[in-house]
């Protein structure tokens, strides 16, 4: 055995043989090897003077699928803080089940405690081990055991990283993908949310990216950061993919931006976390593989989480404009217009806190319903809503006190609080703001949560944190009247949202994002070709996700009304079994020209939904559609609007022939194989 696997003991003694189960997942330790299982996936690490280091990964009771080990890189590195003769005692491992979170799936959590004498620091890897999944997390917490002087605490900067993996085999091919934030600003052909390259093969740092992907043929590899980075905003300290084709480290530990040293007196500091996936299969394999571990670490709570929405900005313009909808006779007027379509949730956005024509909205010590625009607080608008049996939500900057947030909550009732204006500079900030929806979610037992908004290019929580407290309020897509201007930028265009969600479901889980649904008669044309579209269009995209109508839906016209009713009630009576689907994008990508595809799928069972899109330049009326998971089945095929049934036989590529008549519309069927 190499030096470098010279075996560490705790300063106890010897740990004893430990494991633990929790359905497919599995964790022990016995003398020096931490190894895991979910069932599916295996990694094991060899316990080291010098850390933690990885010896095998591989698909589960599969040893000739062995991807990595042997490897000269430890899980994880602290560039400064550490010097190459440091030491490492191992002091315990922790083993413990977590049932019942409000926060995520049931899994297996391991804890390595170790302390580095000379530095005197305490490091823990943690390793969340979820049953059935195709991946595993990894995270590092750090602290010192003494109060240092900040000027003597070693520099931060550098290449630290949370988890590195060896590879036997170079990768095949390696590609990379991360998403962008600031969707008020990305509302045109040339700004798609999703950004994927195909990678060198050569060693390399991409330091914009949320997924690293790498593939040998018949396996399928991936790294994802866990962390509020996106492609144009790198957020705090969330490092890179440091890659050779035989190599991988995940930098970044939200070191650098601390206000202050790592104090004994505090909290570990939690580094970002990492996961590490593998699949057999292809990209679409991988993907799917993905999406199934975000769910684990992120699950839909149906209970929770299942709305259709409406929100009171969206149809004025901006500012005060869009705050004079806050006043109480308009939200009644909404909450009769919600319970009229359908809608179970009315979202009261900026404006109740203060009066008309403030000279500053936000200047407000304890925030509460101004009595100009509320005259008896929200007694009335709580009456009705109850009466009308619709939820009610509420927004809030970010900044707003816990207290006045929760204060709110019990009078007003609200399920659903949309957290705004979020610039978190600092690590302090991030976790403060995690710890108040945190605080909300327990105050509530988990009756409400929390949207975060994407809309600014500002620090705020990414696509791939924060999620286990609610959803994500994707872009602002309004319809003010047509004579106000300033707001064409964001204006709603039916082709560029599809793109957005059908983006989005590349590598996330839909009904976990909010697709707005605008008034397309108040559209202008010069603007949008929104008004070409029936209202049932922009519905049919939103509930790909969960419906937003980011609008005052008393404005939609009779006509609208009448189309929308009966595709409300239809898409409630099938909701749930959506929802519980993995959603993939098919077809062509969203250009105004396409056949546009979205597959809700279970990957076991014999049924799921297509939703097939003709975009409204498509001069085709005939499409062939191609759906490889659906490979030689036949389908009994429901149309969930007309209530028509088909057979639909797919060759053994997964293709079959279509028509849709009419441009800018769509087709939504329920399948079940036979």
């Amino acid at each position: 055995m190499s030096s470098k696997f010279a075996l560490m003991k705790n300063r106890t003694g010897d740990l004893t043989m430990q494991k633990i189960q929790l359905g497919t997942a599995e964790a022990k330790f016995s003398g020096e090897v931490l190894s895991v299982s979910t069932g599916r996936v295996e990694r094991e690490w060899i316990v080291t003077k010098k850390g933690l280091f990885t010896t095998m990964f591989r698909l589960a009771k599969d040893p000739t699928r062995n991807v990595a080990g042997d490897s000269d890189l430890p899980a994880w590195h602290l560039y400064h803080l550490l010097r190459d003769d440091d030491i490492m005692e191992l002091e315990d491992i922790v083993f413990s089940p977590v049932r019942n979170s409000p926060l995520t799936a049931d899994h297996l959590r391991v804890e390595v405690c170790c302390r580095y004498p000379r530095p005197q620091l305490q490091v823990v890897y943690v390793v969340d081990v979820y049953p059935a999944s195709w991946g595993i997390r990894t995270s590092l917490r750090l602290k010192y055991l003494y109060h240092p002087v900040d000027e003597q605490v070693p520099s931060f900067a550098g290449p630290a990283w949370s988890d590195a993996l060896t590879f036997h085999t170079p990768f095949k091919t390696m590609e990379a993908a991360g998403y962008y934030n600031d969707t008020q600003h990305r509302n045109y052909p040339t700004t798609p949310l999703l950004l994927e390259q195909k990678l060198p093969m050569c060693e390399q740092s991409v330091d914009w990216a949320n997924i690293f992907l790498g593939y040998w043929g018949n396996i399928a590899f991936a790294m994802v950061k866990e962390s509020p980075k996106c492609v144009n905003q790198p957020s705090l300290d969330t490092g890179c993919f440091e890659i050779t084709p035989q190599h991988i480290r995940n930098t970044g530990l939200a070191l650098h931006t601390r206000r202050r040293t790592l104090l004994p007196s505090e909290a570990y500091h939690e580094s970002w976390g990492t996961w590490t996936i593998l699949t057999p299969g292809d990209k679409a394999e991988l993907c799917h593989a993905i999406r199934d571990f975000d769910r684990q670490r992120f699950p839909f709570r149906a209970q929770r989480d299942t709305w259709i929405m409406a929100n009171t900005w969206g149809s004025r313009g901006a500012g005060n404009r869009s705050r004079s909808a806050c006043e109480q006779s308009n939200i009644l007027r909404e909450l009769e217009s919600c319970a009229d379509l359908g809608i179970e949730i009315l979202q009261i956005d900026d404006g109740w806190q203060c009066p008309p024509d403030p000279e500053n909205p936000f200047d407000v010590d304890w925030m509460e319903p101004n009595p100009e625009r509320f005259p008896d607080g929200w007694t009335t608008v709580r009456q009705a809503a109850d009466k009308k049996k619709i939820a009610l939500g509420l927004w809030f900057p970010w900044k707003a006190s816990t207290d006045a947030i929760l204060n709110n909550i019990r009078n007003g009732g609200f399920r659903r609080i949309k957290l705004d204006f979020v610039n978190t500079s600092t690590y302090e900030d991030f976790h403060g703001l995690m710890a108040k929806a945190r605080a909300i979610i327990e105050a509530t037992a988990n009756r409400c949560a929390i949207n975060w908004d994407l809309t600014e290019r500002s620090a705020r929580v990414g696509y791939f944190t924060g999620r286990e407290y609610g959803n994500v309020y994707l872009a602002n897509r309004p319809a003010p009247p047509p004579d106000i201007r300033r707001l064409d930028h964001v204006a709603y265009i039916p082709h560029l949202h599809l793109r957005d969600a059908w983006h989005l479901a590349h590598y996330l889980n839909l009904n976990q994002f909010q697709l707005s649904i605008q008034n397309h008669e108040r559209i202008p044309e010069f603007v949008s070709d929104a008004c070409r579209h029936p209202q049932t269009y922009g519905f049919a995209i939103a509930m790909m996700g969960m419906p937003l109508f980011f609008q005052e839906t008393q404005f939609l016209s009779d006509s609208a009304r009448a189309a929308l009713r009966p595709l409300i009630h239809r898409y409630k009576q099938v909701r749930d079994t959506m929802l519980a689907c993995f959603v993939e994008p098919l077809g062509g990508e969203p250009d105004n020209r396409s056949w546009v595809i979205f597959h809700h799928y279970q990957p076991d069972a014999g049924n799921g939904f297509l939703s097939v899109f003709r975009e409204l330049q498509n001069r085709d009326e005939k499409g062939v559609i191609r759906i490889p998971r659906l490979a030689g089945r036949t389908l009994e095929c429901t149309d969930l609007v007309t209530g028509e049934r088909r057979v639909l036989r797919m060759n053994q590529d997964g293709e079959t022939h279509l028509a849709i008549p009419q441009s800018g519309s769509f087709l939504w069927w329920q399948y079940r194989s036979l």
